[in-house]
């Protein structure tokens, strides 16, 4: 079933008007200092899971009123959501399509690396591998990672052995278990993986940064605030 256009505006503004009132109510929240409510983010495809066990996992053990919802798409998706209202906070691996209307809060290094299952034989046999090292790898490609490639290297699919690229890290990832083809993946410092994978680091002067913003000028809600600080207070 699906929705005609006139119920897909109706079901929009109702929408907003949902995150509205949870805006008001988290407002009418720091009036008391009390840490409730709804907290929204956006949030790029495959990421939620590290981010809800490193993050939001030790911030409802301090606040355990708040309320999480986790909208997972691409970086254009998240900012249309971001625009809208529907969320407050955006967890992004890619750049902006309209830097102009955010504001970046603060931002984590992530290294590439390709990854695969130790049974893969095509593996190459260093700790740090350079672009050329990978031209006969069957690799499997994360959709940020692909973006930030194409930059740097040009059209990827004419430089490597591409069997696939996906819009999330796990997607990727889930070729490893072919045994067949490796994955190249942003990996954050400390991230941790299996004992039993392969991996190896790509040596160039490309940047890769998970960043946190926000829609320029717009006030957050004292939950949004509190989870700010937090975040800070983590990273620090």
């Amino acid at each position: 079933m699906r929705l005609t256009a006139a119920g897909e505006i109706l079901y929009k503004r109702l929408k907003e008007l949902c995150s509205v009132e949870d805006l008001m109510l988290n407002e009418l929240a720091s009036a008391t200092n009390r840490v409730e409510g709804v907290l929204r983010f956006s949030i790029a495809p495959g990421r939620s899971e590290r981010f809800i066990q490193r993050v939001l996992h030790p911030f409802h053990e301090r606040y355990p009123n708040v309320i999480f919802e986790l909208n997972e798409g691409i970086i254009t998706t998240q900012e249309e959501q971001l625009l809208l209202g529907r969320t407050e906070i955006g967890i992004c691996n890619v750049e902006l399509t309209q830097p102009e209307k955010f504001e970046i809060l603060c931002t984590r290094a992530e290294h590439l690396a390709l990854v695969a299952s130790s049974n893969f034989q095509n593996f190459p046999r260093k700790h740090q591998i350079k672009w050329s090292d990978l031209r006969d790898v069957p690799v499997a490609i994360s959709g940020g990672c692909a973006v930030a490639l194409e930059k740097l290297y040009g059209d990827i699919k004419q430089e490597l052995n591409v069997v696939s690229i996906s819009t999330s890290k796990q997607t990727a990832l889930a070729w490893i278990e072919t045994n067949r083809v490796a994955a190249i993946v942003p990996l954050e410092k400390g991230e941790l993986m299996r004992s039993d994978l392969q991996i190896a680091y790509l040596q160039s002067n490309m940047s890769l940064e998970k960043s946190i913003v926000r829609v320029k000028n717009r006030p957050l809600s004292y939950v949004a605030e509190v989870f700010l600080d937090f975040y800070k207070e983590l990273e620090s």
